[in-house]
């Protein structure tokens, strides 16, 4: 099979909101060892503790009691609401400097790098974090997480959502500047 000539020349791309290194929410060493750590601790954990397919059957680890658990999932679950909020503000109404916008900054760095790495060692995280789960289990909406959605809409509003955030990740020109 032959590939068409441009897809074997590269062409510089501008991918991620952030812009590049200059703009940065954290020094670049934190990057580079979140990067690296992620990494090899990942194939390392994973060539160890998964020498086969773990997905078909019931959970092996069962979660730990903990006095006042109600009170720290609720309180995790509003700080997950609260953060959507400050986003969507910032986002809305924020500083047009990713480094001082603190919308760019709570998605670069809590989400996308505290929630995984306290997740490995506290457990899912998560799913307690996760606004959109939180809210629709306020309002009494949503699909309940044993069974697949139903409907003529099934996955697609999901998908929809999944490519807009893509596009506004890696091809909108101005992601982290805010509109007004």
């Amino acid at each position: 099979m032959r590939l068409p000539v441009f897809v074997a020349i590269p062409l510089p791309a501008s991918a991620h909101n952030l812009g590049g290194l200059s703009n940065l929410p954290a020094p670049l060493s934190y990057f580079l060892a979140g990067v690296a750590t992620v990494l090899i601790t990942g194939f390392v954990v994973l060539t160890v503790r998964w020498p086969f397919p773990r997905w078909q059957g019931e959970a092996m680890i069962k979660p730990i009691k903990v006095p006042g658990w109600r009170w720290i999932a609720a309180l995790l679950r509003l700080l997950g609401v609260g953060g959507l909020i400050l986003v969507v503000l910032t986002g809305v109404m924020g500083l047009p400097n990713s480094v001082r916008n603190p919308g760019p900054v709570l998605v670069g760095v809590a989400f996308w790098l505290v929630v995984p790495f306290a997740g490995a060692f506290l457990g899912d995280l998560y799913r307690l974090l996760n606004p959109w789960r939180s809210l629709s289990s306020l309002l009494g909406v949503g699909v309940v997480a044993s069974r697949r959605p139903t409907g003529s809409w099934g996955v697609w509003p999901a998908t929809i959502a999944f490519v807009g955030f893509v596009w506004f990740e890696l091809i909108y020109p101005n992601p982290p500047i805010p509109v007004m």
